[in-house]
């Protein structure tokens, strides 16, 4: 993507009244008056020169840029009849602006270099300086850096002969935009400290002083410092406002985004980026409307929701293809490439990467050509054509040596390794490997985790048992480091469930060279630590540590991003010494911050530390014994590739591990049978299926005496297995469901179950308040808030438009126990973004009646029970038919685990709402002083007693996650319903 810059103008425009420049051209306005009067559809363009250069001015100003250059053309004829040279060339020049605005390049630059030619011939040197910035500019735009360097050159020489101080800081400026994007950032940002400085103090221009902090900004993001420059972009915004310059803002909502989402706050980068497209498709500004189109894309694509990225590249790349802009069309493509081919969908992704590789051929753009190569070789592979794959490496393997850059040796190598493990090639995997081994730290952390898993994969099938286990522990040690980073947050979470191929193949090679016991702690690792604000205060994390880690980490990131731009902006033959002494400046402050950063985490200490001993990562088996009650077990399923599901089978005194007779392959199916049949709401409808995963899953751990004498079950679910009713699990000799034989625990991970066992009492200080929202889309919903009102004393009940996020956030705050009768929607995609339905109570995102999972994780609560009825999944509706994102469901609860509440119930799909209503008032009937564990397992028991509700779609989907303490509430005198 390429991103748009604030440009400078070259002197004062007035918004909505002629400019105050209207005897001489200038570079284009960039502010509008909200208030300003449209100008009628209909015109009538003057016959004079003055009054052609006053309409199109005040068109201009309007947004208005097709009927502004239609009217700067006109005046053209006329001047050159009246033998005005000047007004001639003022015409072209505006006129240009105008198509650059429009995004017709080549006729912005044809007709520029019109204007700056009759200056030259007629000697009208008051105004080259403006010629040759405006023509700099628009070189710029197109890519064409060289030409709009000698352009901006010649503008300052002008602006310095004719003693104009402030064309040629502007020209300075632009040319900072065009040195940043070459790598140059030292020179960059010396030419925008100089703009803000002139702004500030020759006062009265905030649009130009507003430009100035937003590239200023930008160059802040660029070089690792995102929240330095979310300040900057704030200063440019508050700027803006003053000067009432709604598309400016624009430029910098959009270019804020970007630093949100370097930050990891998605959430603020998706609304400021919808704010600045609304504002730049108001204005027309087409190549900016974009440029927020393909950053949504990115964020949209990042998050999972490849299909929303998908129709954002596409509406991106018809602007780009109208506007000419051939690379950015390029990028466009692969990028839709790249998401076909995360689909499994090569044959689609095949034209595209091609067309991509085509265009910036074109264009000469030796480093995107590169990356066409690579996702080409990756389609071929796909598709099962040797041939291609092998041409698409060698070429971008020639590239890489010609570009002769850290970051394309990589690439290429990670590459080669990539599709090498993929053919079955241990040997190839190594080679392709082993020349890029000094590389990798000079770089971030996330290639490293990679190579150093194909490097233990590679060891493991050779088989050299003590490298493939070193090199694995490498790679889990790498993003241990930067998943513990972030603490018990969404972005730790987020990060670890994209890195899971570590932690699945470290546990495969774990169990096949015998080591069960480091297999177990690592199988859990996988999970989100997603409880901190149980732990201990030497444990948890603060806010501002994991700011400061998450800060060193984006710096990393920006660090090794403008290295690599600084390398690829000219071959290191032709790098001049100011360039190599940059890229020392650059890899010695990447080395220190690395240091930094890994001292950070270390200093934190605690669950979020990696050991020096890599096996003593993660709980181990005497960590959860210790936990065990009497007569409990855990059981904790691991889900791999292929071959059979395993369970980790612990008691108070034994370990084992139990290989059971599922096939993880054939999961993903049996489970959507499963699933299917519950939801028939026919007690025999799902009966041998219900048996069947009982004999595979349970069978096993029976016949290994891991169940003798327990009563109670722990069960930590893994992948597909998060969307098993455990309870409804069917014994083929007796009959009985699993919960009928067992008192049933779910939690998402083996350390949250050590956790959560150790969190305190609650508090008997509030009373239960049950939320109904949406009545009038969930009927029984109503009766159901009153019939738990009335099992337990003193519930107080908020219905319809009074059940507002807000509400719930106050209700969290305060410690009470909270009911929530209500739509859960989960995002399969991206569970982080999975959200509970409430009512809405304003436009701030806290009161928005969307409480997600990631503001969740952000909230502070002794709630001892948050029930959540009646919510809905939606599992298994993403494009992918496997349920391969693993939890989204148990995320959404457990971010309010990860809030501190102390148990939680919820359903793992939409219960019928007669059911959902008798089933909450036999849970708060057997409550009463008792565990939420102890009540789930008589009100389940109950509806199996119950002829109406035997069915286990009434009763099966739901689970208690949490310490299973007793939950003692106030008895407050009951509200209104």
């Amino acid at each position: 993507m390429k991103a748009w810059r604030a440009v400078w103008p070259g002197c004062v425009w007035a918004a909505a009244v002629l400019p105050s420049c209207t005897s001489a051209d200038a570079d284009p306005p960039v502010s509008v008056d909200d208030e300003a009067a449209p100008v009628p559809p209909a015109y009538v363009y003057p016959a004079t020169v003055d009054g052609l250069i006053a309409l199109g001015d005040s068109l201009y100003d309007l947004g208005e840029f097709g009927h502004a250059r239609d009217a700067f053309l006109r005046l053209v004829p006329l001047a050159r009849e009246s033998g005005d040279p000047r007004a001639e060339a003022q015409g072209l020049m505006r006129a240009s602006h105008a198509e650059n605005r429009l995004g017709n390049y080549d006729s912005a630059l044809r007709l520029g270099q019109e204007s700056l030619d009759l200056r030259l011939t007629h000697g009208i040197s008051d105004r080259l300086a403006a010629s040759y910035n405006a023509l700099g500019m628009f070189a710029y735009y197109v890519n064409r850096f060289e030409q709009a360097e000698l352009h901006l050159s010649e503008a300052m020489r002008w602006a310095r002969e004719t003693g104009d101080r402030r064309a040629e800081v502007v020209a300075r400026g632009n040319l900072a935009m065009v040195q940043m994007e070459v790598g140059r950032f030292k020179d960059a940002r010396e030419g925008y400290q100089g703009q803000i400085d002139f702004m500030r103090e020759s006062a009265g221009d905030e649009v130009a002083l507003g430009n100035a902090l937003t590239n200023l900004g930008e160059l802040e993001t660029r070089l690792g410092d995102p929240q330095v420059a979310v300040a900057t972009y704030h200063e440019a915004l508050a700027a803006y406002r003053t000067a009432g310059s709604a598309y400016s803002e624009s430029y910098a909502r959009g270019h804020l985004a970007i630093a949100y989402a370097a930050l990891g706050e998605h959430d603020r980068a998706f609304a400021t980026l919808d704010t600045a497209l609304a504002q730049v498709r108001a204005a027309g500004m087409r190549q900016e409307e974009a440029s927020n189109l393909e950053a949504m894309a990115e964020q949209h694509r990042e998050a999972g929701d490849f299909r929303r990225a998908l129709d954002l590249y596409r509406l991106a790349k018809e602007i780009n293809e109208e506007l000419g802009l051939t690379l950015e069309t390029g990028q466009d493509l692969r990028g839709e490439a790249e998401i076909h081919l995360a689909l499994r969908a090569p044959e689609q992704a095949l034209p595209l990467a091609e067309e991509a590789l085509r265009l910036h051929r074109q264009v000469e753009a030796d480093p995107e050509v590169l990356q066409d190569h690579l996702v080409l070789a990756e389609v071929n592979s796909s598709l099962e054509r040797s041939p291609g794959v092998i041409r698409h490496l060698d070429e971008a393997d020639l590239l890489a040596q010609r570009l002769s850059v850290r970051s394309s040796r990589v690439a290429v190598a990670l590459t080669r390794a990539r599709l090498a493990a993929r053919a079955g090639d241990p040997n190839a995997v190594l080679e392709a490997l082993a020349p890029i081994w000094d590389d990798l730290p000079r770089g971030g952390y996330a290639q490293e985790w990679e190579a150093h898993l194909l490097a233990a994969s590679a060891y493991a099938h050779v088989p050299s048992p003590d490298m493939a286990l070193a090199s694995g522990w490498r790679a889990l040690e790498t993003v241990e480091r930067v998943k513990g980073s972030y603490g018990a947050t969404a972005l730790g979470a987020s990060f670890g469930h994209d890195k899971r191929a570590v932690y699945d193949q470290m546990v495969e090679m774990l169990i096949r060279f015998g080591h069960s016991e480091d297999a177990f702690r690592v199988s859990d690792l996988a999970r989100a630590r997603l409880v901190a604000r149980s732990e201990s205060p030497s444990t948890a994390s603060t806010s501002s540590g994991t700011s400061a880690v998450t800060r060193a980490l984006a710096e990393i990131d920006r660090l090794v991003e403008s290295i690599e731009m600084l390398e690829g902006s000219a071959r290191p033959e032709a790098r001049s010494a100011a360039d190599l002494d940059e890229l020392d400046r650059l890899y010695s402050l990447l080395r220190d911050r690395r240091n930094d950063f890994e001292g950070l985490v270390a200093r934190r200490g605690g669950g979020n530390e990696v050991n020096e001993t890599a096996s003593e990562l993660g709980i181990g088996v005497q960590d959860v014994q210790r936990s065990l009650a009497e007569g409990e077990a855990l059981v904790a399923f691991f889900v791999p590739d292929s071959g059979s599901v395993r369970a980790f089978a612990l008691t108070g005194s034994t370990f084992r591990l139990v290989e059971t007779r599922l096939d993880a392959q054939g999961l993903p199916s049996r489970l959507r049978v499963a699933r299917e049949r519950i939801a028939r709401a026919d007690p025999g409808a799902a009966q041998s299926t219900l048996r069947g995963l009982h004999e595979a899953l349970v069978g096993p751990l029976v016949s290994a005496g891991s169940l003798d004498g327990v009563r109670r079950l722990v069960v930590i679910p893994h992948g597909a297995l998060t969307y098993l009713p455990f309870a409804a699990l069917r014994d083929p000799a007796t009959g009985r469901f699993l919960i009928e034989d067992y008192e049933l625990g779910v939690f998402p991970s083996v350390h949250a179950f050590t956790a959560l066992g150790t969190r305190g009492s609650p508090t008997d200080g509030s009373a239960l308040t049950v939320f109904a929202p949406v009545p009038d889309d969930l009927p029984a919903t109503r009766a159901e808030a009153l019939a738990v009102s009335q099992k337990v004393p003193g519930a107080r009940v908020v219905v319809g438009s009074e059940a507002t996020e807000a509400a719930v956030r106050r209700a969290l705050a305060d410690g009470a126990p909270i009911h929530l009768a209500t739509h859960g929607i989960m995002n399969t995609s991206n569970p982080l973004f999975s959200r509970v339905v409430l009512a809405r109570g304003g436009d701030d995102s806290e009161d928005d009646g969307r409480l997600e999972t990631h503001e969740l994780l952000e909230l502070s609560s002794s709630s001892p029970l948050v029930f959540l009825s009646a919510c809905e999944t939606g599992v298994g509706r993403s494009w992918s038919t496997r349920f391969d994102q693993g939890a989204d469901y148990a995320t959404l609860t457990t971010g309010f685990l990860g809030a501190g509440v102390g148990n939680v119930i919820a359903t793992l799909w939409p219960v019928d709402d007669d059911g959902s209503a008798v089933f909450a008032e036999r849970f708060y009937a057997a409550l009463g002083a008792s565990s939420p564990s102890t009540a789930l397992v008589a009100a389940q028991r109950a509806m199996i007693a119950d002829e109406q509700f035997a069915a286990p779609y009434y009763w099966a989907g739901y689970q208690h996650l949490g310490s299973g303490r007793p939950v003692a509430m106030a008895q407050d005198s009951p509200g209104p319903p």
